[in-house]
């Protein structure tokens, strides 16, 4: 070891000792100064933190282990989480891991810290085992090691153990795990719907629209299974719900309500109901609708008719759709080339969905985020984009 290894060993050992020592009398005063500890406890961790692995291994193996040192240990093993270095943090852990000395409260807080270093290391095995001993105690980890356990069993589509794990929040259960339950059950659903087992089908479905009525997923897997029926007429009313329960889906209800109303022949209803809901929501969903019908009732004059009376741009939407009419078109050439003026503008912009969670963009709909794992978060950018600006003129 050199002269400059040793000195800044004797260092940290006596930041330690001044730490360790600086808790002890703190804790026998009524009134503690946690800023003197804050910054014995810093310049411990800024010192690690330029130390090679072997003399950060030497430290560590030399540091007591005793409730008063516990957490430096753990503020350390932070440290290394935050820069990515979880076999490091893995380790301090496993050092604290089942030590008697340490005491009930902070054993299982090591445990929930481990477990999370396991998960990070894709050593999900002994994660699940470790949480899933941690929920059987009655104190907030519970719950911390319960979200943990979902977000487990969703990356690997166990659903049912999904479910299992949601429904023991109880009353603690919050919005978004509520949320996500009704898609569990979602999922099932639509596994049952796929065998044709309509009646564990519809079961599944009162599930999850009893822990959210507003799932518009939920209301548009009845309108697929109805549709499966051959009920039709049914199904679209189905899709009409989905879109008064949650208007930010209106883009996905649409198509299949189109056709569910074509196969009944009720094509004027749909007619209708889209002409009802732009007089509430002016989107481009709406608009785009709105210009199939019309161009379906008269397809030789309706897109030269329609460019004519615009005063400002189409939606991207509507220009796309546009394009794939004006192809099939035997007389629509003359329009062409403002469609790809047009075009040329929009394609600039971003993919069509975007979560409002975490900004993540795709060009088709999800919803379950694949980045930050929130459902019903992936919205249509140019919908929402409008409903927004539409909430805050009303507020």
């Amino acid at each position: 070891m050199s002269e400059l290894e040793r000195d800044l060993l004797f260092l940290a050992i006596a930041i330690i000792t001044g730490f360790v020592l600086g808790r002890a009398t703190l804790s026998q005063r009524k009134a503690p100064k946690a800023t003197e500890e804050a910054v014995n406890l810093q310049s411990l961790i800024d010192w690690f933190n330029i130390q090679d692995d072997t003399d950060i291994q030497k430290i560590i193996e030399s540091l007591v282990v005793t409730p008063e040192t516990v957490e430096t240990h753990m503020a350390l093993a932070v440290m290394y989480r935050k820069r990515g270095e979880f076999s490091k943090s893995l380790a301090i852990h496993q050092n604290l891991f089942g030590r008697a000395s340490i005491g009930p409260p902070l054993s299982l807080e090591v445990q929930f810290e481990l477990a999370c270093d396991y998960l990070d290391l894709g050593m999900v095995a002994r994660a699940e085992r470790l949480f899933s001993a941690l929920i059987n105690n009655n104190t907030n980890l519970k719950y911390r090691a319960l979200a943990k356990l979902l977000h487990i069993y969703e990356s690997e589509n166990d659903w049912g153990k999904c479910i299992d794990t949601g429904e023991k929040f109880g009353r603690k259960i919050r919005p978004a795990q509520k949320q996500a339950l009704s898609h569990y059950y979602c999922e099932l659903a639509l596994q049952a719907l796929e065998d044709r087992l309509y009646s564990n089908t519809e079961a599944f479905l009162k599930k999850a629209i009893s822990h959210n009525v507003a799932n518009a997923r939920a209301w548009l897997i009845k309108a697929q299974m109805e549709s499966k029926r051959g009920r039709h007429a049914l199904a679209f009313r189905y899709c009409k719900k989905a879109a008064t329960k949650n208007p930010e889906f209106i883009s996905e209800v649409l198509g299949p309500a189109f056709s569910y109303a074509d196969q009944a022949s009720i094509i004027d209803q749909y007619d209708k109901w889209v002409k009802q809901l732009s007089q509430y929501y002016a989107i481009p969903s709406l608009q785009l609708a709105a210009t199939h019908l019309a161009y379906r009732s008269d397809a030789s004059g309706t897109l030269q008719d329609f460019l004519k009376k615009q005063t400002t741009s189409p939606s991207r939407k509507v220009v796309m759709q546009l394009l794939a009419w004006q192809q099939e078109s035997q007389d629509g050439a003359g329009d062409h080339r403002q469609l790809l003026a047009w075009m040329s503008d929009l394609v600039k912009k971003d993919a069509q969905y975007q979560c409002k969670q975490c900004g993540y963009e795709t060009i088709r709909h999800n919803w379950h985020c694949p980045q930050c794992r929130h459902w019903e978060t992936s919205l249509d950018k140019e919908d929402h984009a409008v409903l927004a600006r539409q909430a805050k003129r009303q507020f």
